[in-house]
């Protein structure tokens, strides 16, 4: 409520001092509820410690999870109308910019404003619950020296999916604070979970309509951006292509456990490399740009009210992974066996990316990623489409000029810095050669005879 409403009286707080190992509840009070009501927040033990556990621990049991107001209703039980409204205004605030108010964090409404209970006129019900944080801090005497040490609790709601984890949580930012940024090595599981993460988040959108109504789109604040402005085409932004588009990526990460030498190893590899190419940086939050916009994780937003990032530690897994998991194995090293690799590589996610690229003869261009010989076809055959084509001013041109990588529209599309495709190429690195993307596809096409392009 206070956060809401600037008013001090809102605030609800409690402070107790505790000794020996009794169980101790934990009641507490805003000057704004009625005076015989308070509202419980759980209860807190110093755990007496034994040999096996010397150290002081503390055992926070967080609060039933109930529901206060300030009038008995069908969700209000008695005794828990705590609020009283001759006191203060919560019982009908609306959020609204307070620049009058003392509190700063009062003065400007979240994003999303009015995130609590209403009914359907959109009338604040007064609700508030028990949720709450606060600090434990632990004092004691050594050799007649005091020493305190402080950590922070906190209960919330439960998660809003419990048989699955969010793509970003207090937990990362925990591990980051623990650990730093850069980890020296990952494993496995770590590198999938971040993988794993994302398709069950994505599983719990409305893909579709998130794509059409972002709140935070900031060149139409308010509005709802046209076609144009969004981040993806309504097909690429249909529910059961992007859980397909994530589940492809995330069975391919299997190939992680597979021999150095595997052609498993290599596409998992790959899909990591894509992957860490589409993620957004956290200094990318807030460009709005198309190219951004397409960046992961998608049409989510952060704390801060801008897009949503990784924290810098989860990026830097996925980063090390393809690092670390890198097969380093002989081959044939020529152009066009290089070309098959970076194919297979990106299959996993290209042919995603592509389910809504329509081909001439039927099908779509996510079709060719499960047969390598008829994309490099397509590739030197066919002419670049599509509606990112027309807007580059590449529609119609052939794909692939042999001998010509200049001179050809799919490697004009890789060298433009706003191009998705870009980013991905470049993080990927053949296991022969060591070439990235980009460079096996102009070898590739100086490598090819005249006459395979008719």
């Amino acid at each position: 409520m206070f956060r809401r409403t600037g008013d001090p009286g809102d605030r609800i707080v409690m402070e107790r001092t505790i000794t020996g190992h009794t169980r101790r509840d934990l009641t507490a009070r805003a000057p704004n509820f009625k005076a015989d009501r308070t509202i419980a927040l759980g209860s807190i033990q110093y755990v007496r410690p034994n040999e096996a556990f010397p150290e002081i621990r503390v055992r926070f049991t967080p609060p039933a999870g109930l529901v206060f107001g300030h009038t008995q209703d069908p969700n209000i039980a008695a005794g828990r109308d705590v609020y009283d409204r001759a006191r203060g205004v919560w019982d009908d605030h609306s959020d609204a910019f307070q620049f009058d108010s003392s509190t700063p964090r009062a003065r400007l409404p979240t994003a999303p404003g009015d995130i609590f209970a209403r009914n359907q006129a959109g009338i604040n019900l007064g609700y508030l619950d028990d949720s709450s944080d606060g600090v434990v801090t632990v004092s004691f005497a050594v050799g007649g020296v005091s020493h305190s040490v402080s950590a922070r609790i906190s209960s919330g709601p439960p998660d809003y999916a419990p048989d699955s984890f969010p793509v970003r949580s207090f937990a990362d930012e925990l591990g980051q604070m623990a650990h730093g940024p850069m980890p020296d090595s990952v494993s496995v599981d770590e590198t999938i979970d971040v993988v794993r993460r994302a398709l069950e988040t994505v599983r719990l959108m409305n893909t579709g309509v998130q794509n059409r109504s972002i709140p935070f789109w900031e060149a139409t604040w308010g509005a709802r951006p046209g076609p144009d402005e969004r981040p993806f085409s309504q097909a690429a932004a249909d529910f059961g292509h992007a859980v397909s588009r994530h589940r492809q990526v995330l069975d391919s990460l299997k190939g992680l456990r597979a021999p150095a030498t595997s052609p498993e190893r290599a596409a998992a590899v790959a899909s990591i490399q894509f992957v860490g190419a589409i993620l957004r940086e956290f200094t990318q939050a807030a460009d709005y740009s198309q190219m951004r916009m397409h960046a992961m994780p998608a049409m989510m937003r952060g704390g801060d009210g801008h897009m949503l990032a990784l924290c810098r530690r989860q990026r830097n897994v996925v980063l090390k992974a393809a690092e670390q998991f890198a097969p380093r194995s002989g081959g044939d090293s020529t152009p066009v066996m290089a070309m098959q690799r970076l194919i297979e590589a990106l299959g996993p996610g290209g042919s995603g990316v592509h389910s809504t690229v329509a081909l001439p003869n039927g099908g779509t261009l996510a079709d060719l990623f499960a047969e390598t010989a008829e994309m490099l076809n397509h590739l030197a055959t066919d002419v670049a489409r599509g509606p990112r084509a027309g807007n580059d001013g590449l529609l119609g041109e052939k794909l692939v000029k042999a001998g010509d990588p200049e001179g050809s529209a799919f490697f004009k599309m890789l060298n433009d810095n706003t191009h998705p495709m870009r980013g991905i190429f470049l993080s990927y690195h053949d296991p022969v050669t060591e070439d990235d993307g980009i460079e096996v596809v102009r070898k590739w096409i100086l490598d090819l005879p005249q006459a395979d392009v008719g």
